[in-house]
């Protein structure tokens, strides 16, 4: 019997150090990330934008959290005019969306974007001084976006 308690002891010993030393210590190196935003509702000086545009916003981030590109698309891309890929830079909560000689800055007024982003308000002015827009176009837009 204390044979078979020992030979247990040991074999139970010896599986405690290969489980010990099969473990992972290294940290999988980050990867870079992307993240879809959606918009699920939107509105100009306030009032509701009735039916929601079919508006999708891409952002990407390097493998250190840092802003990398953008890809936009979906019916409302003239709004903002971010065109529908490029750059981007966060300043607080400020995003300066840069589309070759174009560039918007977008407020965020709920959420955050980040990498872990699961949903997002942006806020922009878009002017009659801007590149064909119309009066009725003119205004304060808030896109409410998610990811999904």
């Amino acid at each position: 019997m204390n044979y078979s308690k020992n030979l247990f002891s040991l074999l139970a010993f010896s599986l405690l150090l290969i489980m010990v030393g099969c473990k992972d210590d290294d940290d999988p190196e980050p990867e870079a990330v992307s993240i879809t935003l959606t918009l699920e509702s939107a509105t100009l000086d306030g009032s509701t934008i009735d039916p929601v545009p079919d508006y999708t916003l891409v952002v990407t981030f390097d493998k250190d959290g840092n802003p990398d590109g953008y890809t936009a698309s979906g019916s409302a891309t003239y709004q903002p005019s971010i065109g529908t890929s490029g750059t981007f830079s966060i300043n607080s909560t400020v995003v300066t969306f840069t589309s070759g000689d174009d560039t918007r800055s977008v407020t965020i007024t709920g959420g955050t974007l980040t990498n872990e982003t699961t949903s997002v308000s942006l806020q922009w002015e878009l002017t009659k001084i801007d590149d064909e827009v119309s009066a009725d176009d003119a205004g304060t837009y808030v896109y409410n976006m998610t990811t999904n």
